[in-house]
């Protein structure tokens, strides 16, 4: 079993077949406000990011000329650029054509009745919000802290993966029946809500830690904290591997040529790379 994305989906080549199939064939087209902010930019990003590593057809609905938020880390200056760099880090090849299955289109942000979509997604703040009917959550600029857009990318793709799989797989077609029509999270108070969550508001801007662990969970952590503007204070991380050619099916930090790459990366190294335009602030 070659393709490196079944190593958890299948434990036979015949199952890797179906699965393989599956997730080649499937279509998922993403649509964003007309001008997306910087919590929305965070989320498309990331929801990018974790899509590509298992789906080659994946499109974005948005201006060719729309900017990337000032606040986001160094990087093209289009955000459709950025979009790009997201999908090439898992390294699938990007078929030309349609699939042959349904299109799963997925909302970012707010939407009108005009704006039909399977699944429709927010992050703003600490909190995050799926479900199938349009996010209520608050159009008002608040502190910048990509923990609910993050987390609401992690959430998007995890229900896409489902919608895919679910006629091959019964755990994942019990998902997607259980997805509720509204569902908001806080990460800051851990509040599970269908209506929006009134949280404090809380910066974060500032921290003080030991991370063990650069790897999936380790790497999640620091991709959302690398997304945070101006962060600063002392993060010391631990881990002694190094890139392995699987890892960037699971870890966000990982792309496909880092881990490809000849002499091998070290994770604390492509933590680093991910936190150094915080610097002297963070050390």
């Amino acid at each position: 079993m070659t393709d490196r994305r079944l190593r958890l989906l299948a434990a036979t080549e015949a199952e890797g077949d179906v699965l393989a199939g599956r997730l080649n064939d499937a279509r998922v087209r993403i649509t964003l406000p007309t001008e997306p902010d910087w919590d929305h930019q965070v989320l498309l990003i990331t929801l990018v990011d974790l899509l590509g590593r298992l789906f080659p057809r994946v499109t974005v609905d948005l201006a060719s000329d729309f900017a990337a938020a000032g606040s986001l880390p160094p990087g093209p200056a289009l955000l459709g650029d950025r979009v790009g760099e997201a999908l090439a880090n898992a390294g699938l090849p990007r078929p030309d054509g349609l699939g042959a299955s349904d299109e799963i289109v997925v909302r970012i942000g707010p939407a009108t009745s005009a704006d039909r979509a399977h699944l429709h997604v927010d992050g703003r703040g600490w909190t995050s919000y799926l479900g199938s009917a349009p996010s209520r959550l608050p159009s008002e600029p608040s502190p910048p802290v990509s923990v609910g857009p993050v987390a609401a990318a992690c959430r998007a793709a995890a229900a896409v993966t489902s919608r895919v799989l679910a006629p091959v797989s019964t755990a994942a077609a019990r998902a997607v029946a259980a997805t509720p029509a509204s569902c908001y999270f806080s990460t800051l108070t851990y509040t599970v809500d269908t209506a929006p969550i009134w949280e404090p508001t809380v910066p974060a801007s500032a921290i003080d830690a030991v991370l063990i662990g650069a790897g999936s969970v380790g790497g999640a952590a620091v991709y959302t904290l690398s997304y945070l503007p101006q962060l600063s204070g002392r993060l010391t991380m631990v881990d002694p591997q190094q890139l392995e050619p699987h890892n960037p099916d699971r870890a966000l930090l990982a792309t496909a040529a880092a881990a490809a790459a000849a002499a091998g990366y070290c994770k604390i190294d492509v933590a680093a790379r991910a936190l150094a335009h915080h610097e002297p602030g963070l050390s």
